[in-house]
């Protein structure tokens, strides 16, 4: 006679194959370098060189940025007007897209250069709405935005989810790519000789 099976074991030849759905989606855009009518992006990236250079040694933020230079406020210099004309089209975009209501909302932007050997540690953005960075110079196969799960233990169960919990964006210089402000993310080691540059800004909450 054959042995009975455990009540408790699972026949997986009798299994009923599972349907897998993807919830908690995170969506990022990603805006290819627009055309060099609508923005010059290496008049940019030479007038920030010549910003840092001109303004001598000034730290970057200290909570995220190693090795950096920073500056306040570009949208207010009148040069870099086509920059934020730009991205004030691509931020209407996305908050027309996601059906977010109109009003006046902060609005910050900062300059950052990333010198040889400089990085950003992780960090975020919350409360604010969206973030995003406009890239003066290539970030391919250096300098790369790192986004992060942002599930809190995603990292300690990988055998549960299918792909990467962390995922490098290569992007070529004219390059825009905004994510909820709440998205963990970084900007991994300037491995290069040069200055790697970008333009990073929120849109936060009704004011």
């Amino acid at each position: 006679m054959s042995q009975d099976k455990d009540a408790n074991s699972i026949d997986s030849n009798k299994a009923t194959a599972p349907k897998g759905i993807n919830i908690f989606p995170t969506e990022v855009w990603i805006f290819p370098p627009p055309t060099k009518e609508k923005l010059r992006v290496n008049e940019l990236l030479n007038m920030s060189l010549e910003l840092k250079n001109s303004n001598g040694e000034q730290s970057a933020d200290p909570r995220s940025a190693r090795h950096a230079w920073r500056k306040e406020s570009p949208h207010l210099e009148r040069n870099f007007e086509t920059a934020f004309l730009y991205i004030n089209e691509i931020l209407s975009a996305v908050c027309q897209k996601l059906g977010v209501k109109g009003g006046t909302r902060a609005f910050d932007t900062w300059l950052n250069i990333i010198e040889p050997g400089g990085y950003q540690v992780s960090h975020n953005h919350a409360p604010n709405l969206l973030s995003g960075i406009l890239l003066l110079s290539d970030c391919v196969k250096t300098s790369r935005l790192i986004l992060r799960d942002p599930r809190p233990t995603r990292q300690c169960f990988p055998e549960t989810q299918l792909g990467p919990s962390e995922i490098p964006v290569a992007s070529s210089a004219g390059s825009a790519i905004i994510f909820p402000g709440w998205l963990e993310h970084w900007v991994e080691e300037n491995a290069s000789d040069g200055d790697s540059a970008y333009i990073a800004f929120n849109l936060g909450n009704i004011i």
